[in-house]
């Protein structure tokens, strides 16, 4: 552009009678000048939009004050060489020069720059309605000011610092344009009150009030942008941080981040990456040629979102997404580094919450969905199936003899089991079906879109390939399953009733299989077979219940019952019995105490020695104990409970039978209850090293316990049985009253 503004400057002097050589000199000065301002406020990183405090400042020092230096001294001394300047007027002329390029640099080229820059709309709407009445007010309000009194011309300031607030850097430039104006018409007024003054003091004395009009509201505006920027940036990052608050999820979220990031910083488009290279748009902003799903473009500006230190995926700028209302690319990393660390934070809490979601619907013995998401998910593909006419089936798994793997092996073993079998039933499932643990070794199997055949054929894989591989020290391991749809029940209640009946038909009819229900066959299972089944486990549960509660009624006697169990159940093993009879003295173990409800809660709570009446109570209790369990037990286990306190040489209760009455279960019984209360303490004495008490009942073989009990003790001993992580446990259960 420099030989337009050359040329122009040349023709335009020589037109006014200026010599040639004086007019090419004042060219070249204004060429020079130009070129001087270009480079300082490129070197200043100067932004035509003057959105930044810096922006105004350099534009004022280097390219008004400093720039103009040149044009001005470069003209003054053409017309001193060739123009017929006098020394005398070179400074006022110089000065003048001067002032007037500045005025030229502080009001026209902000003037340009903020209505005809790239990027920039004209005002429209309202908007251009109200700055016409703005300006049409200024215009006349100024020549009457000014025309007035110079002084009074000042009062017009407030109009402008007004204008500027109102309309920002647009407004504050026009106004600077109108007040330059009127000045120049009022100092050509003969009648004006400048008129006292030759033209060169007028023209000083307007550009002097030009430049102190102009470099107030310009840096006034560009304080105000910077203001409205910062709070509009602190405005995105709320809208961020609130969503976040609010716990949205992801997929709202992260284009909420994006968009607000975006607008605020002038982008045609904003990704959200998640992934390695390459990267996947996850979310985006204006993203018309990125879709969600697809592989992120290549290029542009990455700034990395990080959850808790660690890269989660990206924000990325592509290329020519930024507009010229984009800040510099360096403002743009910053800007986004902060936005960036809100979504973050964001996802985080998102990531949190989620992760709390999961376990509380998740088993965390077998990562199954929980008893409540189970039933939550039932209820909700019984609706959609209804709405949609479509299949929906339900199936009920146990795992065949599970609680003699878990009397026979151990319940680590047996977790173990139900762990395993529950992976193998999941891999063997669609994704859309949920698998749940519904409680001890139930499982509960939610099949959208199929029909009862289809759903036999499924778990019956399931079946094979659960018992396909042994499983540790339990073996092969077997699962019985019943089967229902929507078909034969209405309800979420029904389909689970009914697929239950059909897991009860497969328990009374040999387990290891798969029964899809129907009514023919469930008949088989007659209406007593499944009451007295069902009593059957609802009186084991209340005597269970019963016996805890027992345990529970003194503060010495809590879990006794269990302990007593464990310990029963490691000397069968350790005497050769077979894992179901484990099991039975296991669960004769478990209640063997339940005669204590005839006792008093005097007596259980008694510290000192009792009575002859309060020991006939305490004589009666395992005999009542037996009387109890009647309904549930076998009778080989109530003798086991009813003899559980009488001793190998004829001296205890109930009935006063020696070692060779007594049933091995008894004997084996009564060996456990007593080491368990020498192992755990009593209100007379402390807990027992398991050495220590081992050696106590070795000492007391054939006279308080029968020799091939003890026999059986020892060798559960040396096994193993009785240390590491148990035996501590043992020893740091509470109490139990050493006279029962």
């Amino acid at each position: 552009m420099w030989p337009a503004i050359l040329i122009g400057e040349f023709l335009a002097n020589v037109i006014h009678g200026t010599s040639a050589s004086a007019s090419l000199g004042m060219g070249i000065g204004d060429v020079l000048e130009a070129l001087t301002g270009q480079t300082l406020l490129k070197y200043a990183n100067f932004r035509p939009m003057m959105d930044r405090v810096r922006d105004v400042f350099a534009l004022l020092i280097l390219g008004a004050l400093t720039a103009t230096l040149v044009g001005a001294t470069l003209g003054t001394a053409s017309l001193l060489l060739f123009g017929g300047l006098r020394w005398s007027g070179a400074w006022n002329t110089w000065y003048t020069w001067w002032l007037g390029d500045v005025m030229g640099v502080i009001v026209v080229a902000p003037l340009l720059f903020s209505h005809l820059g790239r990027g920039r709309r004209l005002a429209r709407g309202i908007q251009a309605l109200e700055l016409f009445a703005f300006l049409s007010v200024l215009v006349p309000v100024v020549l009457i000011a000014f025309g007035a009194s110079p002084a009074i011309g000042f009062l017009t300031l407030p109009a402008l610092v007004w204008g500027t607030l109102h309309f920002g850097q647009r407004g504050a430039t026009l106004a600077n344009a109108v007040i330059v104006c009127a000045l120049v018409i009022v100092a050509r007024r003969a009648d004006a009150p400048l008129a006292g003054l030759n033209l060169s003091n007028r023209l000083l004395l307007i550009q002097d009030l030009g430049a102190v009009a102009a470099m107030t509201t310009l840096v006034l505006a560009v304080e105000v942008a910077e203001r409205r920027r910062e709070a509009n940036q602190v405005a995105a990052i709320t809208t961020v941080a609130t969503a976040s608050a609010q716990d949205l999820p992801l997929d709202e979220l992260l284009p909420l981040g994006a968009r607000a990031a975006g607008e605020y910083l002038g982008l045609r488009e904003l990704l959200v990456l998640r992934g390695a290279e390459p990267s996947v748009v996850l979310a985006g902003w204006s993203a018309e040629a990125s879709q969600v799903g697809s592989q992120a473009p290549d290029g542009g500006l990455e700034v990395p979102i990080r959850v808790h230190g660690i890269e989660w995926g990206q924000l990325l700028v592509p290329e020519g997404a930024t507009t010229s209302n984009s800040p510099p690319l360096q403002e743009v990393r910053n800007s986004l580094t902060r936005f960036a660390r809100q979504i973050g934070l964001g996802i985080a809490s998102a990531e949190a919450r989620q992760a709390l979601i999961e376990r509380a619907s998740t088993d965390p013995l077998t990562g199954l969905a929980n008893h409540r998401r189970f039933h939550e998910r039932l209820h909700t593909e019984v609706a959609r199936a209804a709405r949609h006419g479509r299949h929906l089936a339900v199936a009920m798994i146990d795992i065949d003899g599970f609680k003699m793997i878990n009397d026979a092996v151990g319940h680590v073993a047996g977790d173990e089991v139900l762990a395993t079998v529950a992976n193998r039933i999941r891999e063997v499932m669609r994704s859309e079906v949920t698998v749940a643990r519904l409680g001890g070794d139930e499982i509960g199997v939610l099949l959208p879109e199929c029909d009862v055949e289809t759903a036999h054929s499924v778990l019956e894989r399931a079946r094979r390939v659960v018992c396909g591989e042994p499983i540790g020290a339990a073996g092969t391991v077997r699962i019985s399953a019943g089967v229902c749809d929507n078909v034969q029940a209405s309800s979420a209640e029904q389909l689970r009733e009914f697929a239950d009946a059909a897991l009860y038909w497969v328990k009374a009819h040999g387990r290891n299989q798969v029964m899809a229900y129907t009514t023919e066959a469930i008949r088989d299972l007659s209406d007593d077979e499944r009451a007295a089944r069902m009593a059957r486990t609802q009186a084991a549960i209340g005597v269970r219940a019963l016996a805890r509660a027992i345990d529970a009624k003194h503060p010495m006697t809590a879990q006794h019952s269990e302990q007593v169990a464990a310990f029963a159940g490691a000397l069968a093993r350790a005497s050769g019995w077979s894992p179901e009879r484990v099991a039975l003295l296991h669960e004769a173990a478990m209640v063997h105490d339940v005669g204590k409800l005839a006792i008093s809660n005097g007596i259980l709570s008694h510290g000192d020695e009792l009575n002859d009446e309060e020991f006939e109570q305490v004589r009666r209790h395992p005999d009542m104990g037996a009387q109890i369990a009647a309904e549930i037990l076998e009778c080989e286990q109530l003798d086991w409970i009813r003899w559980h306190h009488e001793r190998a040489d004829g001296s205890g209760f109930p009935d006063g039978l020696t070692s060779e009455q007594l049933p091995e279960g008894a004997k084996l019984l009564a060996l456990a209850d007593a080491f368990s209360k020498l192992v755990s303490g009593s209100a007379h004495h402390a807990p027992k090293p398991v050495d220590e008490a081992v050696a106590q009942c070795v000492e007391q073989a054939g006279r308080q316990f029968a020799p091939e009990a003890v026999a059986a003790l020892l060798a559960a001993h040396e096994s193993g049985a009785f240390s590491g992580e148990q035996s501590q446990t043992w020893s740091d259960a509470p109490r139990v009253a050493s006279n029962l």
